[in-house]
């Protein structure tokens, strides 16, 4: 009796593995499926890769699934040609598209969203490369955010998705973590809690649980 396999492997394809020779020999070790990740690809990447992808499993006598990691709309900020480093207190302007000019010497960060102006209030939070970097707001002019930086990095290209933080209090940043220090002492108590029953006491002698038989 044949055996079937349940399991199907799924590759996510890139520059390293997009190759006719580097998919040869992925579909030999036993890929099922080919992932494109759609956040960073175009058109004419997909159709010719999906056409790659066709040729060599019509050769190697192997029919791959396809499957397109398709993902929200984001907010991404613009190319750069080289990696900056913010810095503490450093004042940038956040613009909603890579048209507006700089003013002065202040960096400007554009982004692909027009909207990004009139979404975010003064006093409230901007926050790029998943929350690495961290702006506050301090102005809002026509074509532009206005902002301090209050979490410094590296802003290089591309970026994560900026996203709007409001704030809680008037000039204190919001807490970076969605867990506070009163939600982990929480959950530490519950599981003490549940393990209460099997732990051993000062005396030395085991506890038995709560529903356990006593002996005779």
């Amino acid at each position: 009796m044949k055996s079937f396999r349940h399991t199907r492997i799924t590759f996510t394809i890139g520059p390293a593995t997009e190759s006719e020779a580097q998919l040869e020999a992925i579909i030999q070790a036993g890929a099922n499926v080919v992932r494109l990740n759609m956040a960073h690809a175009d058109h004419a990447w997909v159709r010719t890769t999906v056409e790659r992808v066709r040729k060599v499993s019509l050769r190697m006598k192997k029919e791959l699934a396809v499957m397109m990691d398709i993902k929200g709309p984001e907010i991404r900020t613009g190319a750069r040609k080289e990696s900056t480093q913010l810095t503490v207190g450093q004042v940038v302007d956040v613009t909603g598209s890579d048209t507006a000019l700089a003013e002065g010497e202040i960096l400007v960060i554009p982004t692909n969203y027009p909207k990004m102006i009139s979404a975010v209030p003064v006093g409230g939070v901007v926050l790029v490369d998943n929350g690495l970097i961290q702006l506050r707001v301090l102005e809002q002019k026509k074509d532009r955010l206005r902002c301090k930086v209050e979490q410094p990095g590296p802003l290089g290209s591309p970026r994560q998705p900026p996203s709007y933080q409001p704030s809680r209090r008037q000039g204190r940043p919001p807490c970076p973590h969605r867990q506070g220090p009163r939600r982990r002492r929480r959950r530490l108590r519950s599981r003490r809690r549940l393990l209460r029953p099997f732990l051993r006491p000062r005396s030395g002698r085991r506890l038995r649980p709560p529903h356990a038989a006593r002996p005779a």
